[in-house]
């Protein structure tokens, strides 16, 4: 995580705020490397959800002019600050002009200001921006669900929403009843947590023990990317409420999930969103329109939809069959021996999920590389045509299962649909393969007609050999100069790599050791100021020149 805004010390007004967004706010805030100020006089920045200036007014001391009176901004420049990894200029476009207030303020002898939070008598407070901490003494909560492998795992009909509130979570978490008290408490945390900004800077393994928890926060950051909201959703995945932490504490739930678990439209919206190629704006249209089913959009959109909708929809059955790790590594096995045909010398590595460890995972996703550079520069196209044009089934199969695998899906090749086709940099303009683009919400989707890293790659619908099911793999063409960042940019989860990018853009803020000053891609290691790549060879060499202690892929699932 960025410090995005470099120690600024940063006033919140609470009005028109809900409290568990507003200690979503505070902990943003916190977590990157702004400082909570209680009083707007002292703060460099005053961040509102207000958006007139009279309003904005009652709540400030403008007794001492425009000098005295620090910026006002939205919530947005905040969300944009911690999105965008630093703080965007201070702006018309995202600030509140009081000029006209601060005169009218300092021309009136009898102006008084706003009763100050600074001025209230001290009480206890539920605030949220303390550190809520458990003892090993607190019952542990009831499990609700099972932990969720991945973002697209979450599912609605997982959880037990027959007895839970369907009151909010603020609602049920800010009460000031006596068994708060518990959770109050400045209870030490295990001696292992590392509470750190950057998701780099700290080992995420796949077992931990708030699996449970990050679950139903999953379930509410996919509610809020369906809805619409993707900077709410990232404030989920990266600044978790306190409230709603408590109240998953003390109940072992959080009731506001059991909303979205009833929510036949979220079921709906979710369920297009599944489809490759489709976002959520794509699946929030089609039920506009009333769709509730597969058979519906394809009666009602007919020809108009796109072909790698089209495609989407006719995989859909096989793309939701999870894949072990055996699946993966037939696979693999398969993509060798096409290669050792072309030529010898390459190699096939799966990364994403597999690489960090998960047993079960979505897709499948594999580097394929060569020690000679010229060799990567034309195999992508080669690889393609070799696998659609080979694939005989596994003869032990029964001859029913060969019928459907081959037959009743009209294809005998590996290859059924190679949904999206590019060579690197502009080579996949031209290319016979290139194909429409997955929606900007999808995975790992960009603009029609560009390799978004400047990587060669297809992204396959791929008929496994031994039981005829199509699986979604990408195949990426790293040459041996790229092969280490490659490496390192499909590996780590999605909230990893967004540390690891932000790290190196901004290394540790001023406070000594790394300075920042570069960008990271799966296409390189560059120098900010000058763009020049900077070479590493291994993985290893990567985290060194970053200044980072080395995290094994399977502690990168952030």
């Amino acid at each position: 995580m960025a410090p995005a805004l470099g120690g600024k010390r940063i006033h919140i007004l609470s009005a028109k705020l809900a409290p568990d967004t507003l200690a979503a706010l505070r902990t943003q805030v916190e977590a990157n490397d702004g400082i909570l100020v209680p009083r707007a006089k002292d703060a460099d920045v005053v961040i509102t959800k207000l958006a007139s200036a009279a309003r904005v007014a009652k709540y400030l001391d403008l007794r001492g002019g425009v000098g005295s009176v620090p910026p006002v901004a939205s919530v947005g420049w905040l969300d944009e600050c911690i999105e965008s990894g630093e703080a965007p200029p201070l702006s018309k476009e995202w600030t509140i002009d009081l000029t006209a207030e601060i005169a009218a303020a300092t021309a009136d002898p009898h102006y008084s200001p706003p009763f100050t939070e600074a001025g209230r008598k001290r009480r206890r407070s539920n605030s949220p921006i303390e550190v809520i901490r458990v003892s090993s003494a607190s019952p542990p909560p009831k499990r609700p669900c099972p932990p969720a492998e991945t973002d697209s795992d979450i599912r609605t009909d997982d959880f037990d929403v027959s007895s839970q509130d369907s009151g909010s979570a603020s609602e049920s978490s800010s009460s000031d009843d006596d068994g708060n008290a518990e959770y109050d408490r400045n209870i030490p945390l295990a001696p292992s947590f590392k509470n750190v900004g950057y998701e780099c800077l700290r080992k995420h393994p796949l077992d931990h023990p708030n699996k449970e928890l990050v679950n139903l926060l999953g379930l509410m950051e996919k509610q809020r990317e369906v809805d619409g909201e993707p900077r709410s959703a990232l404030s989920y995945r990266r600044a978790i409420s306190a409230l709603t932490i408590r109240e998953y504490l003390k109940t072992g739930t959080i009731s506001a999930c059991a909303a979205v678990a009833r929510s036949a439209q979220f079921r709906s919206i979710s369920y297009f969103a599944q489809i490759y190629g489709v976002g959520p704006t794509t699946a929030r249209q089609w039920y506009a329109k009333g769709y509730r089913s597969l058979d519906s959009v394809l009666d009602g959109e007919g020809d108009s939809l796109p072909n790698v909708i089209r495609h989407g929809i006719e995989l859909f059955p096989d793309f939701q069959q999870k894949m072990l790790r055996p699946d993966v590594e037939e696979i693999v096995g398969t993509l060798n021996t096409v290669l050792a045909g072309i030529a010898d010398g390459f190699t096939v590595t799966p990364v994403g999920g597999y690489r960090r460890g998960k047993e079960v995972n979505g897709d499948c996703d594999v580097i394929v590389s060569h020690p000679e550079e010229a060799r990567t520069k034309t195999v992508l196209r080669t690889l393609v045509d070799s696998l659609t044009d080979q694939g005989n089934l596994d003869m032990n199969l029964s001859a029913y299962q060969r019928d459907v695998a081959t037959d009743a899906r009209g294809v005998a090749g590996y290859i059924k649909h190679v949904l999206w086709y590019g060579e690197g940099q502009d080579a996949a303009r031209t290319s016979n393969y290139n194909t429409e683009a997955p929606s900007s919400a999808s995975k790992k989707s960009r603009k029609k007609g560009t390799s978004f890293d400047q990587l060669a790659k297809a992204f396959v619908a791929f008929r496994q050999p031994s039981n005829g099911i199509y699986r979604q793999v990408d195949l990426i063409i790293a040459p041996p100069d790229l092969h280490a960042v490659a490496m390192c940019g499909w590996t780590g989860s999605k909230q990893f790599e967004r540390g690891l990018r932000n790290w190196c853009a901004h290394g540790n803020g001023g406070r000594g050791g790394f300075k920042g000053g570069l960008k990271f891609s799966s296409h390189g290691l560059f120098d900010r100021r000058t763009n020049k790549r900077i070479l590493c060879r291994t993985e290893r060499e990567i985290f060194d020149k970053l200044q980072l202690e080395w995290i094994d892929p399977t502690l990168r699932n952030a």
